[in-house]
């Protein structure tokens, strides 16, 4: 490159290369076509340049490039408007650049080779792509960027780009591109409002790739402009020395000074606003009465509010009030609360509530009428950063208030509780699947748990009962409560029974000699659960055997003289973990066998309490109706055993529910789902103190024991709600 250089050009390759060689010591002169107007770069880069020493010629029309006697470039012959014309033959006169170098950046036409008969140029010479999708005439064809839009910012091309990826996977998908081409067509020829007000008609495809044509309203001051932030840059001496980057960034300082600017770009009434509406319409978009006392020495007579968000639900910003009064009068002749008033004169006026405290003291009864009533989006709905309420159905008692109060109607009214509670009535309607006067304890929670089971089978049902407190009082030869088929086995083999049954069963069925529907549920206490029967339980979950096995977790060998259990809970007293001088109970946590029946991988695990049956019923009625192995843990208080009050039964089993020490929740094909999140958790001192197995905890030297146990519930607690999806 010789010392001197010429380009020709006013494009942004003209503006790279005028940076680059100056940067290598050249004198660089810049031949531009066009006028200082009309030229593509901005004024920024025009002071940029000139400041590296680059001589701008504007309306420069570039005629020959002079040579030396070896060829090469002497110096470029330019026609320019102020030249003086040759008076002889009254053409215009020549000027000329010395340049050793001369560069051509004129053109900006994509180079097509031999796609040039199919792909085609448009009028203005870049490649003739859908202004939507990007798609070319060639099927399957699509372009972006400058090639497209001719030359502008690189933001302009990641657009397209993004635009051109959206549309090439529809058309993967088999989606029809001009169709949605000429949905997009439509759409960007309406006006502004129309838009936003059409934007959610478009298929979701068509709303991610259009474009607004907003109007913009300036029509207050609450926002002072600030100028942006200037970077820092390099000297123009180290520019010239170097080919690092010139703009250096923002300090940290400046970064927050430059994310603090408002932009007040939108609005939350956006499209929806009266005043919006009849400036657009009536082609005013400045309000020029407005100023600034910064920048007049004229008081300005408008009110500079701050917003007030202190009602959960609405939003009120007075700086875009007009004082029309609607809110007012619908509040007080609708709604009937009166929450809202005027106060000032003239331009002063505005509306607040009646002593300007916060509207949700002012009676407020969030019906949201008055959001819905202002044309200005003064007040509008707060957005809360929510993405969902869990409703506990069990507390419900059909008041029906808040589908009242509801602004959004986001609560309707429905009559699904109906629907269930007449279900209910029916399911209870049909009777228990075990008889009273069986020889089980009063206030025993196995025969509550038993009939809570039953009512949710649909089809006939055998049963099998592992030996126990369940067994022995139930079936006192020569008679039984049970009223379908049942069995009765050994302590240890109640699943290895059942699994036979059930393996006889599809025999007999596939062969033709049954072709009724039959389930087959299993009941066993915690120690032939949890410890003595574990072995055939694993083995039927194993195989995949088709039935449900029911475990009354009373948490001991309550049959056999309140000996342990792994169920037993630490610190409990039972026969052979007694309590005295060397021993403070059972030493050690319980066994949590749902989490085992999980990791056999079966297709429904449930934790349930008979003090919910809706919950309960539920849980066994899927159960049963899932194909394969099925568990269901179920707490069952006993009284003798827990020493407690037989009355208390119910109620202990959901506290112990509330404390999360017997969590509800079910897992179906490894998902796990919680059904019940107590709204307070309890402390589970609470549900220790009422059971005389535990009285021993509350003597001095032995509160490290409740400690412990909380820790470990709280502990076991957080491990669920994770797997629940409840915390991240």
């Amino acid at each position: 490159m010789g010392k001197s250089l010429c380009v020709i050009g006013d494009g942004p390759t003209a503006l790279d290369v005028a940076r680059t060689a100056r940067r290598l010591g050249a004198t660089v002169t810049v031949l531009a076509p066009h006028s200082a107007t009309e030229v593509w770069w901005t004024d920024a880069d025009e002071a940029e340049l000139q400041a590296l020493g680059v001589e701008i010629v504007y309306e420069a029309q570039a005629r020959r490039v002079k040579l030396d006697r070896a060829e090469k470039p002497l110096a470029v012959e330019y026609t320019h408007p102020s030249a003086e014309s040759d008076g002889k033959r009254g053409r215009r006169a020549t000027a000329q650049a010395d340049a050793r170098t001369v560069i051509l950046a004129l053109g900006y036409t994509p180079a097509l080779a031999d796609l040039d008969d199919e792909v085609g140029l448009s009028s203005d010479q870049t490649l003739a792509a859908n202004p939507y999708t990007g798609r070319l005439p060639v099927d399957g064809v699509f372009a972006a960027g400058d090639a497209v839009s001719g030359p502008t910012d690189a933001i302009f091309a990641v657009a397209g780009g993004k635009r051109a990826a959206l549309a090439i996977d529809a058309w993967l998908g088999g989606v029809d591109l001009p169709a949605l081409e000429n949905e997009l067509a439509l759409y960007a020829a309406l006006p502004y409002l129309d838009q936003v007000r059409d934007r959610k008609k478009l298929s979701p495809l068509a709303q991610r790739l259009a474009e607004h044509s907003p109007v913009w309203l300036k029509m207050g001051i609450a926002a002072e402009p600030k100028p942006r932030a200037k970077q820092t840059r390099l000297s123009v001496a180290k520019q010239l020395e170097t080919f690092t980057e010139v703009e250096r960034g923002l300090s940290a300082k400046a970064a927050q000074a430059e994310a603090a600017r408002c932009l007040q770009c939108t609005c939350e009434s956006n499209g929806s606003c009266e005043l919006q509406r009849l400036g657009i319409e009536y082609g005013i978009t400045e309000n020029e009465l407005v100023v600034s006392p910064k920048t007049t020495s004229v008081p300005s007579a408008v009110r500079s509010l701050e917003p007030d968000m202190r009602h959960p639900f609405i939003e009120r910003d007075m700086n875009k009030c007009i004082a029309c009064g609607r809110c007012v009068r619908v509040c007080a002749e609708v709604a009937g609360p009166a929450c809202y008033d005027f106060s000032g004169r003239g331009f002063m006026i505005k509306v607040d509530t009646p002593y300007g405290e916060a509207l949700q003291l002012a009676d407020c009864i969030t019906c949201g009428r008055c959001v819905t009533a202002c044309p200005t989006g003064a007040l509008s709905f707060n957005e809360r950063a929510l993405e969902s309420f869990k409703v506990d159905e069990s507390r419900c008692i059909m008041c029906h208030e808040c589908v009242d109060v509801c602004p959004t109607d986001a609560l309707t009214e429905t009559n699904v509780f109906e629907e269930a509670r007449k279900q209910w009535h029916a399911l209870v309607g049909q009777g228990s699947g075990l008889a009273g006067g069986h020889r089980l304890c009063a206030g025993c929670g196995a025969p509550i748990v038993v009939r809570q089971v039953l009512m949710g089978a649909q089809v006939p049902v055998v049963t099998a009962a592992a030996t126990g407190c369940l067994e022995v009082s139930t079936t006192i030869y020569p008679y039984t409560s049970w009223k379908n088929s049942y069995i009765h086995t050994a302590f240890e083999n109640v699943a290895a029974t059942l699994s036979g049954v059930e393996t006889a069963y599809r025999a007999l069925k596939k062969q033709g000699k049954l072709d009724e529907d039959v389930k087959f549920i299993a009941f066993g206490g915690d120690g032939g659960t949890y410890d003595i029967g574990l072995q055939s339980l694993s083995g039927a979950m194993e195989r995949g055997h088709d039935l449900v096995y029911v475990c009354y977790d009373n948490e001991a060998y309550m049959n056999t003289g309140f000996q342990r259990s792994s169920a037993t809970p630490l610190g409990a007293w039972t026969t052979t973990s007694p309590v005295g001088p060397e021993e403070t109970g059972k030493l050690q946590e319980r066994k949590n066998l749902t989490e085992i029946m999980v990791a056999h991988g079966i297709p429904y695990v449930a934790q349930a309490s008979p003090h919910d049956p809706r919950d309960l019923v539920r849980k066994a009625a899927k159960a049963i109706a899932t194909p394969g192995p099925a568990f269901l843990n179920i707490i069952s208080p006993c009284p003798r055993g827990w020493r407690s009050d037989g009355a208390n039964s119910i109620d202990l089993a959901r506290q112990a529910v509330n404390t999360c020490y017997w969590p509800l929740f079910e897992v179906e094909n490894g998902e796990y789902h919680l059904t019940y999140k107590p709204r307070v958790k309890e402390p589970i001192r609470n549900w220790l103190k009422r059971q005389g197995r535990f009285a021993h905890l509350f003597k001095p030297g032995n509160e490290h024991i409740i400690d412990q146990l909380q820790a470990w519930i709280d502990e076991e607690w957080e491990k669920l709600l994770k797997k629940c999806g409840e915390t991240p």
